[in-house]
C-alpha cells in the first residue's frame, strides 16, 4: 500500500525538485493570463484566437501535472509525462511568438509583433532548458542514516 502513497517532500529526487519549481512557475502563468488575457501588441498574435480559459488552463493543467509526476508514488518510476508537460506551454508560446514575429518582418495585412523574435528566443530557451534537464539522470539517493528516521 505505502508503494502508491504519494512521496514526502524529502523523497522528490533533483528531477522532481525541478517538476515543483516548473510546475508552480506554470501554474502561476495560467493565473497571470487569465488576470491579463491580452497584453498591449498582443491582439495580432494567435493568441487572440484561443479563448482565454483554454490558455490559462493549459498552463495551470500542465503545471500541476508536473508538480503531481514529481509527488509521484514510488511504483512509477518514470517522470516523462512531467516533462512533456512542461514542454508543451513554452513551445506554443515560442512558436506563436515567432509567427508574429515573421509576420512583423514580411509585409501584409497582419502588423504581427516587432518583439516577437526576442520573445520565441526566450521560450525557445525554456523548451531547451526542459529537454536538457529531462534527459539528465537523478543522482544516487543516499540511504537513509540512523538520524533521518
Amino acid at each position: 500500500m505505502q508503494n502508491w502513497m504519494p512521496r514526502r517532500p524529502k523523497e522528490v529526487n533533483k528531477r522532481g525538485q525541478i517538476l515543483l519549481i516548473f510546475g508552480f512557475i506554470w501554474v502561476v502563468i495560467g493565473f497571470g493570463v487569465y488576470q491579463n488575457p491580452t497584453l498591449p501588441g498582443y491582439e495580432h498574435l494567435l493568441f487572440s484566437l484561443i479563448p482565454t480559459p483554454v490558455r490559462g488552463g493549459a498552463w495551470i493543467i500542465t503545471g500541476v501535472l508536473a508538480m503531481a509526476f514529481a509527488l509521484r508514488p514510488r511504483s512509477i518510476t518514470n517522470d516523462g509525462i512531467g516533462f512533456v508537460a512542461l514542454y508543451i506551454m513554452p513551445a506554443e508560446r515560442a512558436a506563436i511568438f515567432f509567427w508574429g514575429w515573421v509576420q512583423y518582418v514580411i509585409p501584409g495585412d497582419n502588423p504581427g509583433y516587432s518583439r516577437g523574435l526576442l520573445a520565441a528566443a526566450v521560450y525557445a530557451v525554456l523548451v531547451a532548458a526542459v529537454v536538457v534537464i529531462s534527459s539528465w539522470p537523478d543522482p544516487p539517493q543516499n540511504p537513509p542514516t540512523e538520524g533521518d528516521v
